[in-house]
């Protein structure tokens, strides 16, 4: 996901843009359901869709995945 161009026609982001929360699909998906803020014009529905939104404490590990690279972990 990390430096993949996005499958919408309404952005030009990346799904997740490395280093950047704010400035990939990813997130901007998934913070207007923890915030409860309406989504852009275009972008679908916030996610997760059927279930209940991140914490702000799990979208913030979310963010801080994102901000150290968006690397996999190794077991």
């Amino acid at each position: 996901l990390v430096n993949v161009p996005a499958a919408n026609f309404f952005t030009d982001h990346d799904y997740v843009e490395s280093a950047e929360p704010i400035a990939g699909f990813l997130y901007e998906k998934l913070a207007p359901a923890t915030h409860a803020t309406p989504l852009g014009s275009g972008q679908g529905a916030a996610m997760p869709a059927s279930t209940t939104p991140l914490s702000s404490e799990h979208l913030a590990a979310v963010s801080k995945w994102i901000r150290g690279g968006g690397r996999r972990r190794r077991a």
